[in-house]
């Protein structure tokens, strides 16, 4: 069973513990506000109420038994930077900080956290994606600048193998799954499968690559 530490139970913590609640996570979780660590009470093995930024309930925390820290602390950048060194400084693993703004994202990668995360960004480039192009049924930001789209098939697409189009050295994106309606079915493709106009492509690659893709097949 893997681990994780919650500090923070606002609106993301609270979403992302109750989100975990009943799968493989042994889940424990801080806020200094006791009404949200009685919201979640039911669904960690651990809630806590204190005060994050303070080395010492780290360190009774045993922060560098968890497979992940996430820390969702609002704009409070003294907080946060604090809270992520006292992290740093006790061995914590797999430090995840959730990002109020873009400066929040650059002090973060200052001190080398294992990721930032800025939600309203990726969400808005998720958005942008499908927007742009009609074609975009689905975007998820994978990392920075690597995402996974589902696609509907661009005509030029249609009876062709995957091998034929020949898109991870054309375009460098890779077709990581098709779902197809007739019949329907979600399969990883081989080099030899055709592509019908039914089907949709989740394909993956960088921005700039599927970008590409997308001004290529429109």
């Amino acid at each position: 069973m893997r681990s994780l530490l919650m500090i923070g139970l606002g609106s993301f913590g609270h979403h992302l513990v109750s989100r975990l609640a009943g799968s493989n996570f042994y889940i424990a979780a801080i806020d200094s506000d006791p009404a949200r660590v009685e919201m979640v009470k039911t669904v960690v093995q651990k809630p806590l109420i204190g005060d994050a930024s303070s080395v010492d309930t780290l360190k009774e925390l045993g922060v560098s038994s968890f497979d992940y820290v996430v820390v969702s602390v609002g704009d409070r950048l003294d907080t946060s930077i604090l809270t992520c060194l006292h992290l740093r400084e006790l061995g914590a693993k797999n430090i995840i900080v959730k990002a109020a703004h873009n400066d929040h994202v650059r002090l973060m990668d200052m001190l080398n956290v294992s990721r930032v995360i800025f939600p309203e960004r990726e969400a808005a480039y998720q958005l942008a994606h499908e927007l742009a192009d009609l074609n975009v049924l689905r975007s998820i930001a994978i990392e920075p600048g690597i995402s996974l789209v589902e696609i509907a098939v661009p005509s030029e697409f249609e009876g062709k193998t995957l091998a034929d189009l020949g898109l991870p050295t054309r375009f460098g994106v890779q077709v990581v799954l098709i779902r197809q309606l007739i019949p329907e079915a979600t399969i990883l493709p081989r080099a030899d499968f055709v592509i019908k106009a039914s089907d949709t492509l989740v394909i993956i690659g960088t921005d700039e690559a599927i970008e590409k893709l997308q001004q290529m097949t429109t």
